[in-house]
């Protein structure tokens, strides 16, 4: 089965706090990309258990005031997921894989800064609540400065 779906998200989307240290204050503010995302599932089976593969395409061209980014990014994250258990699920990809014209036009400059994260992860059914899944989930930074984590609690209706 194939799923495929567009969305927009991050419109207006802006920051405004203020953090101190070392008793220095500071504001920040700013405004985030509109990102619009492209993205598909193929379920199958692997074993006998769902098994799907996920991919989106992530493209940044304007901002949340939609005035042009001087450069428009677009990045590709792919992902496996498979529910081995009725209650677990186990997933692993690859993200962040960047979509430029270098690819064609500047292969070494392409290479020379490729980077992408490798994430990990599980979801695990809370029994208690019918749909209430808890998620959690680790990739690596860009850079391989450190690992990034990332947990949420979904709810299926």
């Amino acid at each position: 089965s194939l799923t495929l779906s567009l969305s927009v998200r991050d419109l207006n989307a802006a920051t405004d706090w203020q953090f101190e240290s070392g008793g220095l204050d500071r504001l920040s503010t700013g405004t985030f990309p509109v990102t619009v995302v492209a993205g598909s599932r193929f379920g199958t089976r692997l074993a006998q258990r769902p098994f799907a593969w996920l991919c989106d395409v992530r493209v940044y061209g304007f901002d949340s005031r939609f005035t042009a980014l001087p450069r428009t990014v677009a990045v590709i994250n792919n992902g496996f997921e498979w529910r081995r258990w009725d209650s677990f699920v186990i997933r692993a990809g690859i993200a962040d894989i960047p979509l430029s014209a270098d690819l064609v036009r500047n292969p070494r400059r392409y290479g020379e800064e490729f980077s992408l994260a490798i994430t990990a992860g599980f979801g695990a059914h809370l029994p208690s609540v019918p749909g209430m899944w808890i998620n959690y989930g680790l990739s690596t930074s860009k850079v391989w400065a450190g690992v990034d984590q990332q947990m949420d609690v979904t709810y299926e209706f």
